[in-house]
């Protein structure tokens, strides 16, 4: 089966979850704040995009807080793969074809078509609804995928192919086929970055075959088969041993957790005779890491935060300094700190013993503060880069810290009433052994009073009490052989 990359589209629009002249006020303060042009960014939403429901269930259901976290986490995304793009074209405006094959419903791909021409840009998904809406919303060209990579030939070649989140989720059977066929597809000097789970991020209780492969039947999309799509985990090594029998003689690098933290990047160039290419030179950062732990208000007029944030180690910076955290209201800086507290669990998780990133601050809000001016907190680098830790209004953080709360408190009943039901059933079930034990004694007595019975009718029994009454008679016995009452 071949796709065809320009077939026509549906009329119509499908259902949207935020549409495209909707001005959702976290969504557009979070543009405002991180993107240089944010008009360039299309803000239509899919309904049927999994992973705006599955980012909104990580928020408590919350849709609103599900919405922004969509548009971080895709605007992150592109910032991964933003300086593969530009090591190999230079000025994105002018770039070649880019393939963002695997593009889901296009999370990522409204940041890559606002910062390079939409004409120049394919998408490819599995789902044809995410094709015909990234290309009717997007203005790319896009072409159907398909389970088996031996299928799949859009009938031309790309300068760059980007997949985020593809090789995570592969089993055995296809993960090699389809590095082989994307690494197929590009032209003489052309660039393939893809991402994986390496070993370090392993769930607990899994452990890498001997190979360095380890896949389960497990995922975020309930719409796909969990045969072709769960969740991959493979070492360096398993990666480097596929590149070398699939491009012998290809550049290749890897960027540790480059994508949200989690995942690690792979860039491979292919050779060109007509052009040097130095895949050395290519520096992709991450963004500082943080999570919001706690939110309250100690007084009607002030705000207390607390959380962690790090910056973490590059090549050319390996003991950088302690993240800052900026707290903004209505747009307003109000506070600015160190994360430099000490945190031994996310020092635990992190890998750093001596890791320093905690912080805890209270401030006085100013007078005349809104329920619905916007909070904003930040976590920066010495260099400028910079993460969103947390967006709401004012209201709507009191709300998220009371709900939170009310969440813990019903998790902790609902535990200690598990606890309670089993230590139940485990009574009732102890109880149904000893009565099973008891039926089982009376059943036994019954049958031993049931044999004693027929014993004492047989006329052996019955010629055995008189042999011993003889001989009690006759002094033959000094005492009594015990024996059944006869």
């Amino acid at each position: 089966m071949s796709p065809e990359p320009d077939a026509p589209v549906s009329s119509g629009d499908p259902a949207l979850a935020l549409a495209g002249d909707d001005r959702h006020p976290l969504v557009e303060a979070f543009l405002a704040d991180q993107v240089p042009e944010p008009e360039r960014v299309v803000r239509a939403v899919h309904s049927a995009d999994a992973m705006l429901g599955y980012l909104a269930w990580l928020q408590g259901g919350d849709l609103d807080a599900g919405l922004w976290s969509y548009f971080r986490t895709g605007l992150s995304a592109f910032r991964s793969f933003e300086p593969v793009l530009a090591w190999r074209f230079g000025d994105l405006r002018r770039a070649g074809s880019i393939l963002d094959f695997a593009s889901g419903h296009g999370r990522a791909t409204r940041f890559l078509v606002g910062a390079a021409p939409p004409e120049r840009v394919w998408v490819s998904e599995i789902k044809a609804d995410a094709v015909d809406f990234q290309r009717r919303r997007f203005g790319v060209h896009g072409f159907v995928s398909a389970t088996d990579p031996a299928e799949l030939d859009p009938g031309r070649r790309f300068d760059a192919i980007l997949v985020a989140s593809l090789f995570t989720h592969l089993p055995r059977g296809t993960f090699a086929p389809w590095l082989e066929t994307l690494l197929g597809l590009l032209e003489p000097g052309g660039v393939l970055a893809f991402t994986v789970h390496d070993e370090a991020v392993m769930l607990p209780g899994r452990r890498l075959e001997d190979d360095g492969f380890y896949f389960e039947a497990m995922s975020e999309d309930d719409e796909l088969d969990l045969g072709d799509y769960g969740s991959t985990w493979v070492s360096e090594a398993f990666v480097a041993g596929e590149l070398a029998r699939l491009a012998p003689g290809w550049a290749w690098k890897r960027f540790p957790k480059a994508l949200w933290h989690l995942q690690d990047l792979y860039v491979v160039a292919r050779p060109d005779p007509a052009a040097a290419t130095d895949l050395e030179q290519l520096r992709v950062m991450r963004e500082p890491e943080g999570y919001l732990d706690g939110l309250s208000r100690p007084g009607c007029n002030r705000l207390t935060v607390s959380g962690w944030a790090v910056v973490h180690p590059q090549p050319e910076d390996p003991n950088p300094a302690p993240a800052e955290v900026e707290i903004y209201l209505g747009g307003r800086l109000l506070a600015r700190l160190e994360a430099d507290g000490r945190r031994p669990d996310v020092a635990e998780h992190l890998g750093g013993a001596d890791l320093r990133c905690g912080f805890e601050h209270t401030l006085d809000l100013p007078s005349g503060a809104a329920p619905t001016d916007l909070l904003t907190i930040k976590a920066r680098s010495a260099d400028g880069r910079e993460a969103v830790l947390h967006l709401s209004t004012l209201q709507g953080a009191y709300l998220g810290t009371e709900l939170a709360g009310t969440r813990l408190r019903l998790e902790t009943t609902e535990q200690a009433l598990g606890h309670t039901q089993r230590l139940v059933d485990e009574a009732r079930a102890e109880l149904a052994g000893t009565r099973g034990e008891l039926a089982g004694e009376r059943h036994r007595a019954d049958q031993a009073e049931a044999l004693i019975r027929g014993m004492e009718a047989s006329r052996f029994w019955k010629a055995r009490n008189a042999w011993f009454a003889l001989k009690r008679r006759l002094g033959l016995v000094s005492s009594v052989i015990p024996g059944p009452k006869g």
